[in-house]
């Protein structure tokens, strides 16, 4: 009978198991908040840096939050025409590993997925 009450006490403390990612946005000067429990459906932690230079000022914008894995990230969609954009995408699979510092180019082939879709959506910004 023990067993089965230990059971049930674990099943309900599932969300104990989740993954945990850093969650915000921001950008320069400003910081994020602490971390958040994703949803079961989300395997992996994703962190982007958006750099841009638009109207003669530069840009910078951080997102960090829960993706459903690393083979395909959430769609960027831009918003702006502009002379030139650095995008640096890290994604991985272990808790709170989006945090301070993750700001390199891991998942090459992502980022490149996603400067080609920014350059498909918007052909007349970079003529």
């Amino acid at each position: 009978m023990r067993a089965i009450v230990l059971l049930a006490a674990l099943l309900c403390q599932g969300g104990a198991w989740a993954l945990r990612c850093h969650n915000c946005t921001n950008t320069e000067g400003s910081t994020c908040s602490g971390p958040t429990v994703c949803p079961r459906s989300a395997q992996a932690c994703l962190s982007q840096k958006l750099s841009m230079d638009l109207h003669d000022k530069k840009l910078t914008v951080a997102v960090k939050t829960c993706a459903q894995s690393c083979e395909n990230p959430p769609p960027t969609q831009p918003r702006a025409s502009v002379k030139e954009m650095r995008l640096y995408l890290y994604c991985c699979e272990t808790d709170l590993c989006n945090g301070v510092g993750n700001q390199g180019l891991g998942a090459t082939a992502m980022g490149l997925m996603l400067v080609a879709s920014v350059l498909v959506t918007l052909p007349g910004a970079f003529l």
